[in-house]
């Protein structure tokens, strides 16, 4: 099913809107950067990066203890790059294997996509590559 605010805006609109309505009830301050994204890509691929944004909001704001995030989207000749990254604590490698990464792992591979998780004491970073 897809958001109507995805379907009726756009990915760049509907996700503007996500970290508005998310992170505005937060202390924490974000900036959003996009780049090179002058079209709609499949929607299969717009929905699943809503998704995922959905659920790195989520932990964020439930364990990060983050106050500021900063997001990049932006658009190569050959692929789609998407980095969320927190100033937050972090998480250790056991914490790694939870249910919500497990299922943003499975929803990029499900588009050929691939996902990393890097994470100190300092932060988390998650940066994704979907090839177009």
């Amino acid at each position: 099913m897809m958001p109507r605010a995805l379907e009726e805006a756009g990915l760049i609109t509907a996700l503007q809107h996500l970290f508005d309505n998310s992170l505005n009830s937060s202390k924490i301050k974000y900036n959003f950067e996009h780049q090179n994204i002058n079209q709609r890509f499949p929607k299969n691929i717009e929905i699943t990066l809503y998704r995922i944004t959905q659920e790195l909001l989520n932990n964020i704001l439930k364990h990060s203890k983050a106050t500021e995030v900063n997001i990049q989207l932006f658009k190569t000749e050959n692929d789609i790059i998407y980095m969320i990254e927190d100033n937050g604590t972090g998480f250790s490698s056991i914490k790694k294997e939870g249910i919500g990464l497990k299922n943003i792992k499975s929803r990029i591979d499900l588009i050929k996509g691939i996902v990393n998780f890097s994470t100190e004491n300092t932060g988390t970073l998650t940066s994704i590559k979907i090839p177009l």
